[in-house]
């Protein structure tokens, strides 16, 4: 059986934790941080690095009022933000689609490069 490519591996940690982590009313909150970061300079943020079993490597960046998902870097240190988010990773790429939970799992759609081989049904 092949192992699942890196990419893959990264997106479903990403998707897991943000899962995990989003609170109900995350739209609120995000620009209520985006206020508070142009009110205050650098935005605060909790960076989680991961490392897997070959070296492989992810940062998460969680903002420290709610732990949501902003954002994370791959193994090159290239940062990706979600839609709204850029104010907590400045700097990143914004990525096609949003932090909720169908945001998500529509948004696999969005990066094909993600899938080298067919895709599975669920």
């Amino acid at each position: 059986m092949e192992r699942p490519s890196l990419s893959v591996a990264i997106f479903l940690v990403v998707l897991m934790l943000a899962l995990a982590l989003l609170p109900s009313n995350n739209i609120d909150q995000a620009q209520a941080a985006a206020a508070k970061a142009k009110r205050s300079g650098a935005p605060e943020r909790i960076l989680l690095p991961l490392v897997g079993r070959d070296g492989d490597k992810i940062t998460l960046a969680l903002q420290p009022h709610d732990l949501s998902l902003a954002g994370f870097a791959n193994g090159s240190h290239h940062w990706y933000a979600y839609p709204g988010y850029e104010h907590v990773i400045r700097n990143s790429t914004t990525l096609p689609f949003g932090n909720t939970y169908r945001d998500l799992i529509s948004g696999q759609a969005n990066l094909p490069s993600l899938w080298s081989r067919p895709r599975f049904a669920p």
